[in-house]
């Protein structure tokens, strides 16, 4: 089984365009990316990208891959969206979403106002505002 980690790692790597600005972007280190890029490349039996001191770019195998990752992402979310939208329409209760990291990598920007605890916020996702939510984020 693919480690959740090391394909949000690579979405990163992708989107950044390098180790070095995705260990920026995900506050690890380059080597803590360098390690699951290779670590996944082990696991799926290909390799993901070619490298060299200059450049970087996604090999046959990881355009296929990267474009499954993104599928599955997006799939994710929308089924999170739904189980969220069917909930609220249904019941008078708050969600507890997990979403996993490969998805929150490449979600958009998520800002509430207010305290994350057990207080109710407004929810803002990219455009989409959802008020008076409560978040319990669940690793």
């Amino acid at each position: 089984m693919l480690d959740p980690k090391a394909v949000a790692i690579f979405l990163s790597v992708v989107r950044e365009g390098s180790f070095t600005k995705a260990a920026s972007a995900l506050d690890t280190s380059p080597s803590v990316v360098s390690r699951a890029i290779a670590k996944l490349e082990s696991d799926l039996s290909v390799k993901l990208f070619h490298r060299t001191t200059r450049s970087l770019s996604l090999t046959v195998e990881g355009r296929e891959f990267h474009q499954g990752a993104r599928d599955l992402v997006v799939r994710t979310g929308e089924l999170a969206d739904s189980a969220n939208h069917m909930a609220r329409k249904f019941f008078d209760f708050d969600v507890i979403l997990c979403a996993s990291e490969a998805y929150l990598a490449q979600a958009p920007p998520l800002s509430g106002l207010g305290d994350l605890g057990d207080e109710t916020v407004e929810l803002q996702l990219g455009e989409q505002r959802y008020p008076h939510y409560s978040l319990n984020f669940i690793p």
